[in-house]
């Protein structure tokens, strides 16, 4: 039992969100004590390591192995993910992870299993789930306000990769797992499957505007091959059709919008902040007899400007991990959830590669 006095000594593998979101996140979580920091950069890394007083690794074997760990949050590029984590699951250690949790579904599926055989607890960074209005809105949906849901639309429209001086990385190369799918549109599959349950078939167009970026590794120019705008139409199981607009590469926003409509009423979620995809969100709902709420998200105010609105709904999920482990019990979001929505990014990719319509195939354990 991890608690206040007896924490969760934690790892976080990867510099880039690692330091950036993880560290504040786990500032907010008492039940975790941040043991050690693992990276490929030498010098990065021990400059983390330095000024957090934390023990710092280049080497994952030493840093799964030698640091006293409980628990690791696995924050590295999607490509490398799912070895990783084999290797933490080996050495009897819980795993949190960011998404989208892997490139290739046999190998998450292995991991699955291999968790559930050690009794492991996983989960997923998939921090709109602990949205208040997004929790609201299921909660409406489960009250059946709007009746029953027949459509939607979700825009995530920004241009924080519109600079064609942003030097090529792992985002642009679709082996690697990046993209705007990938790194985007993953959180509102998640979402959908949420609300709406398990989709059935997915249609998709995307596109690439910025074709080549600097390496700063080879000092040349090379080429972008993961989608930076995509269209995503979806048929659910239970007859809801919907689309995902998402791009990095679009011009003044707004940066995210959710229309649900039902057969008796509606759900209008909207963001105003063209810098922030957590704060300063809207709910207005509307239902059948006219009646109306409006709610203003309470992220919109927390700490200060300093921290990006997406630490403490990753703070939650934190919590909700901890609990998991304590209480021998599955995280929402999931190792499994990841997986399904792994399961839509293929078929998106499939239908990419057709033109045609793809259907989603899921796993069963």
């Amino acid at each position: 039992m991890y608690t206040q006095d007896k924490k969760l000594r934690l790892g976080i593998a990867g510099i880039g969100i690692g330091k950036s979101l993880g560290v504040a996140a786990v500032s907010l979580v008492p039940e975790i004590q941040l043991a050690s920091i693992w990276g490929r950069n030498k010098d990065k890394v021990e400059n983390i390591a330095n000024s957090l007083g934390i023990e710092g690794f280049t080497d994952f074997d030493a840093f799964v192995n030698s640091s006293g760990l409980d628990g690791v949050w696995l924050a590295t590029p999607p490509s490398p993910r799912m070895s990783l984590m084999s290797k933490c699951l080996d050495a009897n250690l819980h795993v949190f992870l960011e998404k989208p949790v892997g490139i290739d579904k046999d190998d998450i599926s292995n991991n699955v299993l291999k968790a559930h055989a050690k009794k492991l607890f996983c989960g997923v960074d998939f921090e709109y789930r602990a949205h208040p209005l997004y929790q609201e809105t299921k909660q409406l949906l489960e009250k059946s306000l709007i009746g029953e849901p027949q459509s939607f639309s979700i825009r995530w429209m920004a241009g924080n990769r519109m600079d064609s001086a942003v030097p090529w990385g792992w985002y642009n190369s679709l082996s690697d797992g990046g993209g705007i799918i990938g790194a985007i549109a993953t959180h509102h599959i998640d979402l959908c499957h949420w609300w709406f349950g398990p989709i059935e078939s997915v249609q998709a167009m995307a596109s690439t505007v910025i074709l080549e970026r600097y390496d700063t590794q080879s000092s040349a120019m090379k080429a972008c091959d993961s989608p930076e705008t995509a269209f995503v139409n979806l048929r659910f199981k239970s007859g809801v059709i919907g689309t995902i607009s998402v791009s990095c590469v679009t011009f003044g926003g707004p940066p995210q919008a959710i229309e649900i409509y039902g057969n008796s009423g509606r759900i209008y979620l909207y963001s105003h902040n063209l810098n922030d995809a957590m704060r300063d969100f809207t709910l207005e709902a509307i239902d059948a007899n006219g009646r109306q709420i409006t709610s203003e998200s309470p992220l919109s105010k927390i700490e200060s400007e300093k921290h990006s609105g997406l630490v403490l709904p990753i703070s939650i999920l934190l919590k909700r991990w901890i609990s998991s482990i304590n209480n021998l019990s599955p995280m929402e979001p999931s190792l499994v959830d990841g997986l399904k929505v792994h399961n839509v990014v293929e078929a998106i990719n499939a239908s990419l590669l057709s033109g045609e319509l793809a259907a989603v195939e899921y796993e069963s354990f």
